[in-house]
């Protein structure tokens, strides 16, 4: 992945440098957490000569509008020396977008970012919120990390992970009521920053799924160089998703939530969530 001789933090820069963002480029900021999915997608637009994207250090929602206009504008400047040089080493496009990782979550911070980039575009990735949870879960107990649980609740997570991790087996249910709720309103929270991009941006924003770029990789790759005006030809667009073999080999796979979800698991994730599911688009009722 290529990296710019600039970062994402906090880096003091005056006016006139957040005035000069490139007005040739468009800055994209895409909407999601941090993890391997993340970094496919990122892999993949980064894969065109076009287009600068990075996941380290992704923008903080706790940063003014400022703040982050003036990171995006430094990564900007920055990416675009790169580029040049590249460009003076015979690459076949200028680069034309940069893309970097936001908090999901943070909706507030995402009107001060739009406001202050009204230029800008947003990706937002999702994933199964089932499959969210599980892996939130999953991730928890190996680290033994029960932030947000009661003792109780957290007696319960420290047998189930003996269980996975100590003993090898599998414990009868992965998820205690309390975890349960705490994983799929953490799932929730995520999206917020999503349906208010769609609020502001309903023309700028583009939804993704990440079992579509998963498992549909070149057609789901050449529709967002389509939507970001980077478009190749068929080739170009095989190239890229050729680079990226080794990360979608490693990525996870969909659908994990079918062996480690109990049925009471299912139901309660139901009551939460159930709905969102469908308008999300990942089920057509509740019948599941």
């Amino acid at each position: 992945m290529r990296t710019s001789h600039s970062t994402l933090g906090v880096t003091p820069i005056d006016e006139a440098a957040v005035a000069a963002f490139p007005v040739n480029l468009t800055p994209v900021l895409i909407l999601a957490e941090r993890g391997p999915e993340a970094e496919l997608l990122v892999r993949l637009l980064d894969s065109h000569s076009a287009v600068c994207a990075r996941s380290e250090e992704p923008l903080s929602s706790a940063r003014t509008g400022h703040e982050l206009r003036s990171a995006m504008a430094t990564f900007a400047i920055g990416a675009s020396q790169d580029a040049s040089m590249s460009l003076r080493r015979g690459a076949a496009s200028p680069l034309r977008v940069v893309g970097s990782l936001f908090d999901p979550a943070g909706s507030a911070s995402l009107d001060a970012v739009v406001g202050s980039l009204p230029e800008a575009r947003v990706i937002c990735l999702l994933r199964d919120g089932r499959d969210v949870v599980v892996n939130a879960r999953l991730e928890a107990l190996r680290a033994g990390c029960f932030t947000g649980l009661s003792p109780a609740a957290k007696a319960i997570a420290a047998v189930t992970a003996e269980d996975l991790f100590g003993r090898g087996g599998a414990p009868a249910r992965l998820f205690c009521a309390e975890s349960l709720r705490l994983h799929t309103m953490r799932w929730i929270a995520s999206l917020r920053g999503v349906f208010r991009s769609l609020e502001l941006l309903p023309d700028r924003t583009r939804v993704l799924r990440y079992e579509d770029l998963l498992l549909e990789t070149i057609r789901s790759h050449a529709a967002m160089c389509r939507w970001l005006g980077v478009a190749g030809d068929a080739a170009h667009v095989h190239s890229g998703v050729e680079a990226c073999r080794g990360a979608i080999a490693a990525s996870p796979r969909p659908g994990a939530w079918r062996q480690r979800m109990s049925e009471g698991d299912r139901t309660g994730f139901k009551r939460m969530a159930g709905e969102l599911l469908i308008e999300l688009g990942y089920e057509k009722d509740t019948r599941w």
